[in-house]
């Protein structure tokens, strides 16, 4: 009896724990980043470029999202600031500058790491 009990109470943990939705959405970011990292080359910093702006919604298109699946904050952390130093980089100044801002409104606890990057930055 007790092993049964045991049984069916890992088959609920395991449902349990995979049920839970991701928190943020990080699309194909993971392997531009790494094709970014190893190979530095315009074709991967475009494809590093198209999937950070399809994660902090600079892209023009609107996702179909249900209502309650949207959340305030599905902007990884650190996104808007990688994004806006990427932006710098291709020698964009005023849009890197946009995002180092949205980084600090929607992670507050980013702007002395933010700011001090924008001094050294220049910006």
């Amino acid at each position: 009896m007790k092993q049964l009990i045991l049984i069916i109470g890992a088959a609920a943990l395991v449902l349990l724990a995979s049920c839970t939705k991701p928190l943020y959405k990080y699309n194909n970011y993971d392997e531009a980043a790494f094709k970014y990292a190893v190979a530095y080359d315009e074709k991967d910093v475009k494809s590093v470029a198209k999937s950070y702006k399809s994660m902090v919604g600079a892209d023009k298109k609107k996702s179909k999202q249900k209502k309650d699946d949207k959340k305030k904050n599905t902007i990884p952390p650190g996104m808007c600031a990688d994004y806006g130093y990427l932006l710098f980089l291709q020698k964009d100044t005023v849009k890197a500058n946009a995002f180092f801002d949205k980084e600090i409104r929607l992670y507050p606890e980013s702007k002395t790491y933010v700011t001090n990057l924008k001094k050294k930055l220049g910006i």
